[in-house]
């Protein structure tokens, strides 16, 4: 199901990328037309007597479209053409894992009653261990495209209807949940269950239960398990808790690279799409330095031909010449590998002309080695008084890194 969403979401994006240009072109091939034929008909009107006065004709400005007569195009000039053509927005299919309001879905009580007296079951639902459990076709239906489907069998040519679906891979309890939300509009979603729940929740596609798994995960974000629901959240498809995952990662790396157990077994990939990012909250890329480290020391064997990559994401130009000598430098991997070595010697060379200079001089934030990150947070200082008169100074304070900046 995961996957059918995404090519989904890939049509719907090749759609709004390329549907603007086809709409521009077909513009342009009428008004060419228009041209064509207008000059064609001037030319005739040329050869013909003058009307008599009183033969009135409408004025230019009063023609706003193309009119046919005899699949002939009255000529329209290309300017008026494109406004009367109004360009549409391009849709956006937006992520419906986080609502904001579940009160506009009416669940009756009678619907719970019925359930729990098992009266007018129309239908049945036959799960692991042949736990079998009565349901409402109609109430199942209402909330799961899928086992709508099903029931009415219209993937087969709507053929007779069946009463009775097999999901033997599906624990009973688990099921249960997804007929609490469709009979009550709400199920219990904890951490022993969410796992297996949510992957369950998107295969039928029971919307509602989606998108209490993610709020569930959302008030669930921690430093230890973070990465995993980054990860479990790109995997089905929920962009919103996706986006709120990665900047909670931006935001707490630090405490990430020190409690999370998940950190060492993320792919050189994932790693270097955090390191890489210009939105990451550190204090100094010392710290990056030590990711990279940490990382790479858990499998050495394995990882250590990811290391010249992975030493890329640094940015050394924002780092102490001091650190990048004595630990840097002196890191018995680095050491051994020349790749390594020729990826850094640009680091060194800078690193040293900057010490050279006095005060460290002025840095350079165009070279990527000392391009600084976006900061987290920042305070502004605008005006203010200076030797007895006003200024027009704006100066800006780095909370994260205790960098000030003119």
């Amino acid at each position: 199901m995961a996957a059918t969403l995404r090519s989904v979401g890939a049509r719907i994006a090749n759609h709004n990328e390329y549907g603007a240009e086809d709409e521009e072109e077909e513009v342009e091939r009428i008004a060419e037309r228009g041209v064509k034929v207008g000059a064609h008909g001037a030319q005739r009107r040329g050869d013909r007597v003058a009307r008599p006065r009183g033969d009135r004709r409408p004025r230019q400005d009063q023609v706003s479209k193309v009119v046919t007569q005899s699949n002939v195009p009255v000529a329209v000039s290309s300017n008026k053409l494109k406004q009367c053509v109004r360009k549409q927005p391009a849709k956006v299919r937006k992520c419906m894992c986080l609502p904001s309001n579940y009160a506009l879905v009416e669940f009756p009580v009678v619907w719970s009653e019925l359930r729990a007296n098992q009266q007018l079951c129309d239908g049945a639902i036959r799960c692991a261990r042949g736990n079998v459990i009565p349901v409402h076709r109609a109430i199942l239906s209402a909330v799961s495209p899928y086992f709508k489907a099903l029931f009415t069998n219209s993937l087969k040519g709507g053929k007779t209807e069946i009463t009775e679906v097999a999901i033997d891979s599906v624990p009973g309890e688990i099921f249960s949940l997804i007929l609490d939300y469709a009979y009550t509009g709400t199920c219990n979603v904890h951490a022993e269950n969410v796992e297996q729940l949510l992957p369950l929740a998107d295969q039928f596609e029971v919307l509602g239960v989606v998108q209490l798994c993610c709020q569930f995960l959302l008030q669930e974000l921690r430093p230890e398990n973070c990465l995993g629901i980054f990860k479990f959240a790109r995997h089905y498809f929920c962009r919103d808790l996706e986006k709120k995952g990665r900047k909670y990662i931006r935001h707490h790396f630090k405490r990430i690279l020190q409690e999370s157990s998940e950190f060492k077994e993320l792919t050189s990939k994932e790693l270097e799409a955090i390191l890489r990012d210009d939105e990451l909250n550190v204090k100094n890329e010392e710290i990056v330095f030590e990711a990279v480290k940490t990382w790479l020391e858990y499998n050495v064997e394995e990882r250590r031909h990811y290391l010249p990559r992975l030493l890329k994401c640094v940015r050394y130009g924002l780092m102490s010449y001091n650190f990048f000598a004595n630990n840097v430098l002196t890191w018995k991997i680095i050491k051994n590998d020349e790749l390594c070595q020729q990826v850094l010697n640009p680091a060194d060379q800078y690193l040293k002309e900057q010490q050279a200079k006095q005060g460290g001089g002025e840095i350079g934030l165009k070279n990527p080695l000392a391009k600084p990150r976006i900061p987290y947070e920042i305070l502004f200082a605008i005006g203010g008084w200076s030797a007895g008169s006003p200024t027009n100074f704006v100066e800006t304070y780095d909370t994260r890194c205790s960098r000030h900046f003119l």
